[in-house]
Formats: structure tokens, sequence, C-alpha cells
């Protein structure tokens, strides 16, 4: 089977087992549906035919295609051995007895802790829940069903959204967050849910994002920093050797585009050889995609989440694609999904109402690709135009390094002289403010770095006075 008739049943039979075509519901014409997957259309009968075969669609002389009567136990099985995907839940340990459920089984307690509300409606009896929190007729038995089945819409989009980047997601794999913060820590958690977690550590990259360290903090989780190269991101023998000396990590937790503070791009080798190093070992990845979809490469760069779909928990930071006014986030926890449910249910913090359903008014939009590569060209004509500035003031022996799509700056000052505390307290008093690397990383060698946002106006002469002014800091300290 070629790779695109692979990708195309692959992605036709996502879309059915994720509820996207149901039982019985019509599918796209042969000629429509290779138009939309820019595939010829003797490629997408095959595909058709082949899945008529499989059973899982039926063909209807004179009116098309359809989506056949299948269990969902039999969909999931083609699927692992079409694409590779494994829908397998976990099998949960957070140091209880299940008999504390009494005639409970898990999965039923779980599936009733989803319906259950937790935004300011929570302590009301149902009887009392009417149209201010749910929009709708009162009588709040019907409540649950109408916040599932938004939950429902905003997972279903999300896939289809994710499926352009070639991530294979299942909707119930999907949990959608009030921000990134929350999703990170679920997410972290949820991995190093070990029957001995003294025993284990997190790997983060270092540098890497400050919230990586501070979730590992607040959950009282001990952590290793592994080197990240500014350029290519996470060093995946340094991970190895740390393994080799008998370190047990739960999980790696990085960014493999744009990385924040350093716009690194993992290339495409790396991430295969982190994949099978964490998968030989039974190492879980959380994978934080924050500034990824603004690569200008994004497509030749898509996630790790691409490479196992249940070894990868993905964490997608919305709040950067829609702004501060909409700052939530979703993560796809593959094997993790039980007990990344059982976490956030029992946190009691669910996502309003009123907030998924506007991500999923903005996810069925035919502008939201025209705005992501609005804000790719925004962010990349910015930096260009800061580092032209910033080099044409600051001696040779200053390395400033900018990733294509990514709004920072890591620039490295040069060894000697004087220290960073007194760069950072000149560039303090001419208001000039930066990120030294302690917030990113405590490894000495970055000890002389810094990042820089490039994009935190959008008026072309802040950008260049504040361009300016950086420059002559960084020249002053380094030349006088």
């Amino acid at each position: 089977m070629t790779t695109k008739k692979k990708n195309l049943m692959g992605k036709l039979l996502i879309s059915i087992i994720n509820g996207m075509y149901k039982e019985g519901d019509k599918l796209p014409s042969l000629r429509k549906y290779a138009e939309a997957n820019d595939t010829s259309l003797y490629t997408t009968l095959n595909v058709y035919n082949e899945l008529a075969a499989l059973g899982v669609i039926e063909s209807r002389p004179k009116m098309g295609y359809f989506v056949a009567k299948s269990d969902y136990e039999t969909l999931c099985s083609l699927g692992r051995s079409i694409i590779g995907f494994s829908p397998t839940q976990q099998t949960v340990r957070f140091h209880y007895d299940k008999s504390d459920f009494d005639s409970f089984a898990f999965d039923q307690y779980v599936d009733k802790l989803l319906l259950t509300p937790a935004e300011s409606c929570h302590q009301l009896s149902w009887s009392c829940v009417g149209d201010e929190y749910f929009g709708g007729a009162a009588g709040g038995f019907h409540a649950p069903e109408r916040l599932k089945e938004v939950e429902d819409i905003v997972t279903s989009r999300i896939a289809l959204w994710m499926l352009g980047y070639g991530c294979h997601f299942l909707t119930r794999h999907i949990t959608v967050t009030n921000n990134a913060v929350e999703a990170l820590t679920l997410a972290i958690r949820a991995c190093h849910n070990t029957e001995a977690p003294d025993d284990y550590v997190l790997a983060i990259e270092s540098p890497g994002s400050k919230l990586f360290g501070y979730c590992a903090r607040f959950l009282s989780i001990k952590y290793k920093e592994i080197r990240s190269d500014p350029d290519t991101g996470l060093c995946v023998d340094d991970l190895a050797r740390h393994i080799d000396a008998g370190t047990k990590f739960s999980a790696v937790v990085l960014s493999t585009c744009n990385a924040d503070p350093t716009g690194a791009v993992m290339p495409e080798q790396s991430k295969k050889r982190l994949v099978e190093l964490c998968r030989k070992n039974g190492i879980a990845i959380v994978e934080y995609d924050e500034y990824g979809h603004f690569c200008l490469t994004r497509h030749q760069h898509p996630p790790l989440k691409v490479l196992d779909h249940e070894l990868v928990v993905y964490v997608c930071d919305l709040g950067k694609i829609f702004g501060l006014n909409l700052p939530l986030a979703f993560v796809e926890s593959g094997q993790y999904t039980k007990m990344l449910r059982f976490l956030k249910n029992f946190s009691g913090i669910r996502v309003p109402m009123d907030m998924q359903r506007q991500l999923a008014a903005l996810l069925d939009t035919d502008t939201l690709a025209g705005h992501i590569e609005k804000c790719r060209e925004r962010i990349d004509h910015t930096a260009k135009m800061f580092t032209e500035i910033v080099r044409g003031i600051v001696p040779e022996s200053v390395r400033i390094r900018r990733a294509q799509g990514s709004p920072f700056l890591w620039i490295e000052l040069p060894e000697g002289g004087k220290s960073m505390r007194a760069f950072l307290e000149l560039a303090l008093s001419r208001n000039v403010y930066v990120a030294p690397s302690p917030i990113f990383s405590s490894l000495p060698e970055y000890g002389r770095c810094f990042r820089v946002n490039c994009c935190a106006t959008k008026k072309p002469k802040q950008i260049a006075a504040g361009a300016k002014a950086l420059g002559q800091v960084i020249a002053e300290f380094v030349m006088g």
C-alpha cells in the first residue's frame, strides 16, 4: 500500500471512528474527496473500494458511498492494522482500592463524572439549573447531555483540524482545559503515575519553556534537565547517557517546533530517535506545542504525535492562536487518557460551556487557516526587521539566533568582562526588558544568554525603537 493511499485511508477511517461520519451517513463523492485531499481520483476510488471490502462503508448504486454498520472495537482493530494507532485505555494506578467504589465499575464512575458540571452552578440542585448556565429551557436533567454534546462537537472539530497536520486524533482521547498550565500539569501528572513515583524523575529540555519546571515543582516531582541545542532542540544523546547511567525517567517534556525560548526546530531524524529510545525504555513523551503552528515550515515539521499516537501526549496552547480572550488548551493523551480524565474530573474545574461553543465556532470557520498564515507572516516580518536592526548595531562577537517563524531571539553575549547581572541592570535602567536564561535553564553553559520577544507590539515604529535600544545596550555592555 502506498503512503498516500495509507494516509487517505487512515484519515477517512479516523473520521468514522470519531463520529464525524456516523452509520448511514453519505460520504463525499469520489471527485470531491479527491480534490479536498489533493490526490488522484484513482487513489480515492481504491481507498473507497478497499474500505467497502472491509465492511466499513458500502456502495449503493446511483447513490454513492455510505457508512456501514460496524462496532467500535472492529473499527479500532482495523485502525491498528492500517495506520498503526492503538486506542487502548490505560490501567489506572492511583494508590486506591477499586472496592472503594462499591458497585460502580470504574468506567461507569468516570462517565458519570464527565457529565458533572464544575462551573458556578455546581452548588445548585439539578432542578434549579436553567438558561443562565446551559442555554435552554429549564429542567436541569437535560443539562449534562447538553454539556456533553458541546464537548463532543469541540473534540470532533479539533480532531478534524489536526488531521491537516497528519495527526490521527481520537475524540475520546481529547480533553479541553482552561489554559496551558492546567493542560501541562494534567499531562505530566498522568504520565508520572508510576507504582514507585519517588524512584522516577521527569526529563525536561533545557533551555525550555519556563512552564516545564514550574509544573514539576507544583506537583512536587523531581526533574532532570536534558541539554537542548538552540538550533536543533533536545539532545537525544544526552538523554540516552542519563538512561544508561541508571536514571529512571517517567516522561520527557519538550517542545519540538519553535520551542520557547530558543525557537529551535527538532529535525525529523532526531524525533524518530527520541521516540524509539522512549518506546524501548517505557518512557512517556509530553509534547508542548506552544508556537509550533506559526512555524513557516510547519507541514515539514509535524508534531511527534504523528510518530506514535499512544506514547506521545500532545498539549496544544490555543491561547497563542486565538488570543487572551480565549486562553484554552487541549490534550490528546493516547494511552494515558483514563488517568488524565480521572485527574481532570476530580480537579473540579470544567471549561465554561460558552467558551467551548466559541472555540467550536472558531474551529469550524474557513478563516482559521488564513488567520494562522497571517500570524506567521506578521511574526516572521516583525522578527526579521527586529533582528536586522539589532545585528547592525551589536559587535560580531554577539551570537543572535532566530528560527523561521519564531517570535523570539536567543542572544548569547561573549565570555569575559562584566557579569550578566551588570548587563541586566544596565538594560533595566534603559527600560529594555529581556528574559534571562535562568528562567529557562540552570545549566551553566547558557549563563550569558537571554531571550527577547520581538513581537511585543504591532506598531513598526515601536518595534524599531525597541530593537535600536536593545542593540545600543548590548553594544555599550560588550564594548564598554
